[in-house]
């Protein structure tokens, strides 16, 4: 065994390989790729989740006029 083979053998490094061939795109499922869309907003869902807690429209709108919520 070459003394270069002993080394890699030794250290425990991983064998060369081939390198990977050219990359090629995945298949297409026949679907159009979804929209890009960004995140929601900072509070762009505060006043239905404060609904479903229970908040009146009412208090959600004194909330709001207080600064509380954006």
């Amino acid at each position: 065994m070459p003394p270069a083979t002993q080394q890699v053998k030794a250290s425990r490094m991983p064998p060369r390989i081939a390198p990977a061939p050219d990359p090629i795109p995945a298949p297409s499922t026949g679907l159009p790729p979804p929209a890009a869309r960004c995140a929601p907003g900072i509070g762009a869902h505060t006043h239905a989740v404060l609904k479903d807690f229970g908040f009146a429209p009412e208090e959600i709108d004194a909330l709001r006029a207080e600064g509380v919520i954006a």
